[in-house]
């Protein structure tokens, strides 16, 4: 009974505070766009059905040569001043909820980030040539996209993305759509992008991530072979010149120091990134390259798809090896050290109990979850307010 009022507590005070400013922002001027995509006029129903695995598959055809014996001795890094960056992250409708998206704890950790990033005093973008996008598969229901963009989020929706052969594997159902994840490298509009997962709770913006040294482009090492086992005869689709992919290793475990290293054995799986927060660099090339090996059967171990793909392409001896970014940026499994330390961000679901079962991390998590919560009932009354102003 005492967390549910102080719950209620949060809510109606922010309610309280941003109904007020937003009604005064309703009297004396007009009230501010909110950004819509047109999704077609599916029915909601039309959203969940998912293709059979054979019509969303992405197979390129193999490189007709190979790639020229001329390479770049360095990287071209963007121009500062005319380069467009994004932060992105990933919903698909996999576990069905049907329209009762208000129970789908997956939707609201969504639009948690999506607050976080927008809206939150202590949080939100502050670069102007910084913008978020939320990627939505064809089974997102329609009542789910249209909340996302009444709280203000950019939609960029994608057709599937399978491989046949991954039909058979035993992997969770709740995965089968991750693979679409790899769409984000046909955002070309922008030269590099934050791609993370939906259960993200800030501490800070996350805008300073694009200068780490860890987000610069680097050549492709020609040198080295992305080691695949791929059928005898076959070739891929060539490599581009140069590319970007910058992430972190995962924690071992709730109990380690700070900043957690592998000679403290604070880390894990040495050389292999978590694929829930890395920055890349969009690129139709290597898309096409990922696509060709995603059809190779076998081609990687399928319980962490997406995941083990990109590892096993980008592994520190191959052609593309990932870069390090800083550990404080996003960690997995947060305890008080870490916070004492100044993680940036935690992958922590708002609604599960924290691994470390940090007091101080459950209570930043649903904070800032009852927060949110109040602010967007604020802006719905506000919006009611609003058209019955206009009716009268």
């Amino acid at each position: 009974m005492v967390a549910f009022a102080q719950k209620r507590g949060i809510i109606a005070a922010v309610a309280a505070t941003i109904l007020t400013t937003l009604l005064m922002l309703t009297l004396v001027g007009p009230s501010v766009p909110y950004p819509r995509i047109n999704i077609g006029g599916k029915t909601s129903d039309e959203h969940k059905k998912k293709p059979s695995w054979g019509t969303a598959v992405h197979n390129p055809k193999p490189a007709s040569s190979h790639s020229s014996s001329t390479q770049p001795s360095s990287a071209t890094q963007p121009n500062p001043s005319e380069e467009k960056l994004a932060i992105v992250t990933f919903l698909s409708g996999t576990l069905d909820k049907e329209d009762n998206w208000e129970d789908d704890e997956y939707f609201s950790a969504t639009r948690l980030l999506a607050w976080q990033l927008l809206h939150s005093p202590a949080t939100k973008i502050r670069r102007q040539n910084l913008d978020f996008y939320v990627i939505v598969t064809p089974s997102v229901s329609k009542s789910r996209r249209e909340r996302l963009e009444k709280d203000g989020a950019k939609l960029w929706p994608v057709e599937f993305l399978y491989a046949e052969w991954l039909r058979g594997t035993d992997h969770e159902m709740r995965w089968d759509d991750l693979m679409g994840k790899l769409r984000v490298w046909e955002m070309v509009e922008y030269s590099r992008v934050l791609l993370l997962d939906g259960d993200i709770i800030l501490r800070e913006p996350l805008d300073g991530i694009f200068d780490d040294p860890g987000t610069k482009f680097q050549v492709t090492n020609r040198s080295s072979a992305v080691k695949f086992p791929l059928p005898k005869g076959e070739e891929l689709p060539e490599l581009p010149d140069q590319y970007m992919l910058g992430g972190t290793h995962e924690t071992i475990g709730p109990v380690h120091e700070f900043p957690p290293t592998f000679e403290n054995n604070g880390l894990q799986k040495y050389g292999y990134f978590n694929a829930g927060f890395f920055l890349l660099a969009p690129n139709l090339q290597l898309f096409d390259y990922y696509c060709r090996l995603m059809n190779t059967k076998d081609g990687f171990d399928p319980r962490y798809m997406e995941q083990n793909l990109l590892n096993r392409i980008h592994a520190w001896d191959g052609a593309l090896p990932w870069k390090l970014i800083d550990v404080k940026w996003n960690m997995v499994a947060v305890n008080d050290a870490d916070l004492d330390g100044g993680v940036k961000s935690m992958h922590q679901k708002w609604f599960v109990e924290p691994t470390s079962h940090s007091q101080r991390v459950r209570d930043i998590s649903m904070k800032a979850r009852w927060e949110m919560q109040g602010w967007y009932d604020a802006m719905d009354q506000a919006r009611e307010l609003e058209e019955k102003s206009r009716a009268s």
